[in-house]
């Protein structure tokens, strides 16, 4: 074990490989990451992998059409493949949600992302495999240059690099508590010894909050679960079908995208609000009146999936806000302690401008985005900003 280090990275997902890549490329000095399982074993390798830019604020817009692009070129510049696929996203918008949706398309070409405005009319025959039903849709938005990719060798990759700066990943490595000296971190320690450091990220993911508590820092970053289908279709489902995200329909909030051999990977928003998730051992265990319901919805927008055979259901956690969106930067609390949690299953297509920006931040630097609508104390200050509710990774 490391015994001091500039920088400690706690959680070995995507966000904190990114960070620690970021950090590693400005030249930061002695950096280790530690992971108490292995990497990407948490949030991320439960993660679908979508890659797109929908979002109702600007600024997660900017921050979603940075990601894409660099994980476009992830492969030919980190030298890792990553299985990109740029099939496209068609979101499905209910009638009366319609003229906020344009308005919402606008905003997002102004920034420059390539969309299309297709009518209901022409949305029945868009997907090349089967009709579409357009009852209640009132428009479809189509993100051209979505798509989506492996978030495990993403994390594998930002990873190979950091190691090739000098980083040290440490898995299997329990953090247990957080030293302070006068207001100020000094180190970690885990069960495999201590750390001495002075700088401290914590990009836990669904352990976030745990890693807040050692230190009691306050941040009101809950526990949510990200649920997914896996369905055997009798079609030719290939890579290239642009991926669906149906809000339309009330209630029931789902996507469906191609997946490895032919089948489709079914992301539900169907959870409990109320249920307990412990990430430690969280296990699928789905309610299966509501998921044959969903199930039967998902059929009713794409009837061609009515053939369809489940094969299996899993899930994941991930931290969520209470208004939904990340919570970045240096909580109120010691010195040198850094945060990069709640993400609401959104963090691997946002991980390659989160990277950045985080270790922008631990280095007092200047940050490339202005991200102070994301700062870590706003919860405390009462500004918390809305933002469409979309968990679907």
């Amino acid at each position: 074990m490391v015994e001091t280090a500039d920088v400690v990275i706690i959680g070995g997902g995507v966000m904190g490989a990114s960070i620690a890549f970021h950090l590693a490329k400005l030249g930061t000095g002695k950096i280790v990451v530690l992971e108490k399982s292995g990497l990407a074993a948490g949030a991320t390798g439960h993660a679908a992998g979508l890659i797109r830019h929908h979002y109702s604020n600007r600024l997660l817009v900017e921050l979603a059409l940075y990601s894409r692009r660099k994980l476009e070129s992830f492969e030919e510049e980190m030298g890792e493949p990553i299985n990109f696929v740029q099939n496209g996203l068609l979101l499905l918008v209910g009638e009366e949600d319609r003229r906020a949706a344009e308005e919402n398309a606008a905003m997002q070409r102004s920034v420059g992302v390539e969309l299309d405005i297709i009518e209901p009319a022409e949305l029945k025959e868009f997907l090349p495999v089967g009709l579409l039903d357009t009852n209640g849709v009132g428009i479809g938005i189509f993100d051209k240059k979505a798509g989506y990719a492996d978030p495990y060798a993403v994390t594998v990759g930002y990873a190979k690099r950091a190691k090739d700066f000098g980083v040290r990943f440490c898995t299997g490595v329990l953090v247990e508590g957080i030293e302070i000296e006068k207001n100020r971190i000094a180190g970690v320690i885990t069960d495999h010894g201590k750390i001495a450091t002075r700088l401290v990220v914590n990009a836990a993911g669904p352990w976030g909050k745990r890693v807040n508590d050692l230190i009691h820092i306050q941040v009101p970053v809950k526990i949510m679960s990200l649920q997914h289908g896996l369905l055997l279709p009798d079609c030719f489902y290939h890579r290239m079908i642009p991926t669906v995200i149906d809000n339309s329909i009330k209630d029931n909030l789902f996507f469906i995208k191609p997946e490895s051999g032919g089948t489709i990977l079914l992301g539900m928003d169907k959870e409990d609000p109320a249920k307990e998730i412990n990430p430690d051992n969280y296990s699928f265990n789905p309610d299966m009146d509501t998921l044959c319901a969903l199930i039967e919805k998902v059929v009713q927008r794409l009837p061609f999936l009515s053939e369809a055979r489940l094969q299996t259901v899993f899930g994941g956690s991930d931290g969520v806000t209470p208004d939904w969106n990340p919570a970045i930067g240096r909580p109120a609390g010691p010195e040198g302690y850094f945060c990069a949690i709640g993400f609401s299953g959104h963090g691997f297509k946002l991980a390659p401008a989160i990277g950045e920006i985080v270790a922008q931040l631990v280095r007092d630097e200047k940050p490339s985005f202005d991200i102070s609508m994301l700062d870590i104390n706003r919860f405390a200050e009462g500004k918390m900003f809305n933002s469409q509710h979309n968990v679907l990774a």
